[in-house]
């Protein structure tokens, strides 16, 4: 049993703190807050967020994760925000169990946050960018289960670390995708 003063989330915070500190200075996804962002890079924040999204989506679904844990609605406004067809969604090969996937849930959640900030800066610097995704309501609920479900996971920490470290890099490798095919 865990210690009760043990928290799960700061745990998963304090081993990825490297990786989430790379994708702010991204040289794409970096570019979400500045004056002068162009539509182009905007929408390949939002390919890149799409391409995240829907795969940790996936991995929820493969180990059919709590409905409440969706990353739907998130998948739905990216699609409108791009005007593209729904993607496919296909299970990441690091998606090896619960653990993993709660891990990697934890990332996407936690991504609300900096939605906010950079729903500000995007509406100052595109004011007629289609804005869904950046627009969407936090959902605490979703939050506080998904703390819940990490607290009470009696499967290996290890499992859950794994699990965001798959995330970050997903979004490191669909960032860095985006940013080639602006430049190609």
């Amino acid at each position: 049993m865990k210690d009760q003063s043990f928290s799960v989330r700061s745990a998963l915070s304090e081993a990825t703190r490297a990786e989430h500190e790379a994708l702010h200075v991204h040289p794409l996804l970096s570019r979400m807050v500045e004056p002068s962002l162009s539509m182009a890079d905007y929408r390949g924040c939002l390919v890149a967020q799409l391409s995240f999204m829907s795969t940790i989506e996936a991995a929820r679904l493969s180990v059919a994760g709590a409905e409440i844990l969706s990353l739907r609605p998130e998948c739905e406004a990216l699609i409108a925000d791009l005007c593209c067809a729904d993607p496919v969604l296909a299970r990441p090969d690091w998606a090896r169990g619960p653990g993993h996937v709660l891990g990697a849930l934890y990332v996407a959640h936690g991504s609300q946050f900096g939605r906010k900030v950079m729903a500000c800066a995007v509406a100052k610097a595109l004011p007629g960018a289609s804005r869904k995704f950046l627009s969407l309501p936090s959902n605490p609920q979703a939050w506080r289960s998904l703390l819940a479900d990490l607290q009470t996971y009696t499967g290996d920490l290890a499992d859950l670390i794994d699990g965001a470290h798959a995330a970050f890099a997903t979004m490191a490798r669909a960032a860095d995708h985006a940013a080639e095919a602006l430049v190609a």
